[in-house]
């Protein structure tokens, strides 16, 4: 399960948040969909590693927001499992173990094996020639050693793998390819510096 005592916070928040945009709230109705999708994104690339803890108030003071959709906020987070809140508005950012990224592995393989069914001979040329593209995109990446532009790559081909399904289940492939990719421990070879991928390899298979 994920645990939050496995690791203590890694720095000062706003420290962290320093360098990094801020949310833009494209609505006033919109703000905790907003605040969530940006804390969301920042936790999955690795801005706020495990463990980190977060503060309703200062988040508040660095967002330009109320606390009101930050503790939304906080509720869906918490629901996907991405961070531990308690009572007192202030929540931990989850660490992963490897029980943890089993299960994600093997739900994100069932559920992407399934999509490949579905999509293959389904393709069009078009969707073809993207595929190819972003896999030319993951080799450039590693041999430049660019992680972040290894992941964006490595994503994208697997949303052509598996362009067929319906919207749910794609909302639902998503976010466990996501989540089971945040930093933390691995069990091979993910990203550049990592291990060449051979022809036939992961990406290859539909499933990493």
């Amino acid at each position: 399960m994920t645990r939050t005592d496995a690791a203590e916070p890694t720095g000062d928040l706003l420290g962290l948040l320093g360098g990094l945009p801020r949310p833009v709230i494209s609505h006033p109705r919109r703000t905790s969909v907003e605040i969530h999708d940006h804390l969301r994104r920042l936790i999955l690339d690795g801005h706020l590693p495990p463990g980190t803890e977060l503060k309703q108030a200062g988040l508040a003071r660095v967002f330009d927001v109320s606390r009101t959709p930050l503790r939304e906020a906080f509720r869906m987070l918490q629901e996907e499992g991405l961070i531990d809140a308690d009572i007192n508005h202030r929540g931990r950012v989850t660490v992963l173990d490897v029980a943890d990224l089993d299960c994600l592995y093997a739900a994100r393989i069932s559920l992407e094996a399934m999509g490949v069914r579905v999509t293959a001979g389904r393709l069009t040329r078009q969707d073809v020639q993207e595929g190819s593209a972003h896999l030319h995109d993951v080799d450039r990446a590693e041999e430049t050693g660019d992680a972040m532009a290894w992941r964006e790559a490595h994503r994208a081909f697997h949303r052509v793998l598996v362009c067929r399904c319906t919207p749910t289940v794609l909302r639902t492939i998503t976010s466990y390819a996501e989540r089971s990719e945040r930093p933390g421990p691995r069990r091979g070879p993910h990203g550049p510096g990592r291990g060449r991928r051979s022809p036939g390899g992961p990406c290859a298979r539909g499933v990493s």
